[in-house]
């Protein structure tokens, strides 16, 4: 789970079981490689549709939090 792409990838192939797909269909940037979950991506979809369904639950406190964040941060920098 170390890059940006991991997470969307997982999610888009545990939508198609049983099925392989080229990066490319998932994201158009990476010819000629397929993927498929393994046994262990498929029990791994059960934490990470937990942390999605989280995460839509709490989006727009996330956010207003995020937007409060930045904006002390931006008054800190000016008052620097």
């Amino acid at each position: 789970m170390g890059d940006k792409w991991s997470l969307l990838v997982i999610a888009m192939l545990e939508r198609m079981p049983g099925q392989r797909s080229r990066f490319s269909t998932l994201k158009r940037s990476i010819p000629g490689i397929s993927y498929e979950l393994t046994g262990l991506g498929k029990a791994f979809m059960k934490p990470v549709c937990a942390l999605v369904d989280w995460l839509q639950a709490n989006w727009s406190t996330i956010k207003t939090a995020r937007d409060a964040f930045d904006q002390r941060s931006s008054s800190r920098r000016k008052a620097s």
